[in-house]
């Protein structure tokens, strides 16, 4: 069984042929109660260009914020269970 608020990790490793290769991101993903949404991440890259790893982890951290927008229409309610702030539907 699945509980109500979710509390996520999430590990992506770089693809090869990317730039930004050798790397690693890892979310957690916490909705603890019904007032608040942590997305935090941890990001390690070891590719030749700095740069790269810059750009990558931008990429990631625009996500990150999609994420909460998702996650905090969705869970955070007002004690009669309706949304109180405004999000996204989706990550789409």
């Amino acid at each position: 069984m699945f509980p109500s608020r979710p509390y996520l990790q999430l590990a992506t490793l770089s693809i090869i042929d990317r730039l930004a290769h050798p790397s690693v991101v890892k979310r957690i993903i916490d909705v603890g109660s019904t007032d608040h949404v942590n997305v935090d991440m941890a990001f390690r890259c070891e590719a030749a260009n700095m740069a790269d790893c810059d750009k990558l982890l931008s990429e990631f951290k625009e996500v990150n914020k999609l994420i909460y927008k998702v996650y905090e229409k969705k869970f955070i309610t007002s004690a009669d269970g309706v949304a109180v702030r405004e999000g996204v539907e989706s990550l789409e």
